[in-house]
């Protein structure tokens, strides 16, 4: 008796072993089905996700699309422009005061360097009409305001010269680089202005799959002499030249690229006061 006794325990033993087994194997199983679940949603909600940001980048490119097709139809509409913009400056002692009629319009002497279109002259005076007129307490991003419609041109593909013209002290290097020495965002020029919405625009649209590569040179042509800005002056090697007066083309003319707005106001800051 004791010995059958024995034998029907190791029985219910195993009998109680494979029901935990069993029990184990029906929780793994259903974790499993739980973890392949969670898996495959993840998966259709990371499918959604990229048909979502590719249909995002669609728009995106889409509305820049259309948006550079607005201003081409503009550009032709309007062809090559010239646009002049006046930055009054504050009086030196015993200058002649500049009068500002009205928003596009000033009163100069009649002896002063600018440029405009004539309107009326009397006597001493001439009054001159520009597209814009730029007080003298604008800020920096005033007179970069009044320009930057064009370096979106450039961006769109159209070629862009920004000039500035002035006799010494009315501000010119001030205008386009800023005070030297340390600067606030605020008192920077609109070349670094003008760098920083390039870049603007590149990194947008490089986040949008185009690939771009900007470099940047760097010419000064002073009485004649064409200075390379971006090589070493006592680098060897020859100098740049133009190739001829109707192709406009520089040969043999240092380019740098610059990967970022940062290195690229640091190469132009530095040529342009070497």
């Amino acid at each position: 008796e004791a010995g059958k006794a024995a034998l029907e325990q190791r029985a219910a033993e195993a009998e109680a072993g494979k029901a935990a087994a069993e029990q184990r194997a029906a929780e793994a199983e259903q974790v499993a089905e739980q973890r392949a679940a969670q898996a495959e949603a993840q998966a259709e909600a990371q499918v959604a996700a990229q048909r979502k940001h590719a249909d995002v980048q669609r728009g995106a490119l889409d509305l820049l699309s259309e948006n550079r097709e607005l201003r081409e139809k503009l550009h032709r509409l309007n062809g090559n422009t010239v646009f002049n913009v006046a930055l009054l400056n504050a009086l030196q002692p015993g200058e002649a005061k500049i009068k500002r009629l009205d928003g596009c319009t000033v009163e100069v002497p009649a002896a002063a360097s600018v440029y405009g279109q004539a309107t009326k002259q009397r006597s001493n005076f001439a009054q001159l009409k520009f597209d814009q007129v730029v007080g003298a307490n604008a800020s920096q991003q005033a007179v970069y305001e009044a320009i930057m419609a064009f370096v979106q041109s450039y961006l769109d593909g159209h070629g862009v010269s920004i000039l500035v013209n002035g006799r010494t002290g009315t501000g010119k290097t001030y205008a386009m680089l800023g005070p030297k020495g340390p600067q606030e965002p605020s008192t920077i020029g609109f070349m670094q202005r003008a760098l920083q919405q390039i870049f603007e625009d590149v990194e947008r649209r490089r986040s949008l799959g185009e690939t771009i590569v900007v470099t940047l040179t760097g010419i000064e042509i002073y009485n004649d002499n064409v200075r390379d800005l971006l090589r070493n002056r006592a680098e060897p090697g020859s100098k740049p030249y133009i190739t001829t007066c109707k192709e406009h083309k520089l040969k043999n003319v240092e380019e740098m690229e610059v990967v970022g707005s940062e290195q690229a106001i640091d190469v132009c800051v530095n040529a342009l006061r070497s």
